[in-house]
């Protein structure tokens, strides 16, 4: 059956289906590469913001994520202790 994500968080559908023990979240700083440079729409080695976050089941990997943010996006990380989430937008 398929799930509309206007009425369910994808979070909240994923813990549903695929829970997890641990995690972890990582922020750092990166240059583009020519790839990502297209995609973002910037000049390469442009600094870039970089979330990469892994989830776990025990010692088995849930769910990795690798999220880059190009210059002039703001971010911003809304959580409370059942669902967090996560907004962006270009200034």
């Amino acid at each position: 059956m398929a799930t509309s994500f206007e009425t369910v968080g994808a979070n909240e559908w994923l813990l549903t289906r695929a829970p997890y023990t641990h995690g972890e979240i990582s922020f750092a700083a990166t240059s583009a590469t020519v790839d990502e440079a297209i995609v973002l729409r910037c000049p390469e080695r442009s600094a870039l913001f970089m979330m990469e976050r892994v989830t776990l089941d025990g010692d088995a990997t849930v769910t990795t994520v690798r999220i880059l943010l190009a210059p002039g996006t703001d971010f911003a990380l809304f959580f409370d202790r059942h669902a967090p989430n996560f907004a962006c937008k270009n200034r």
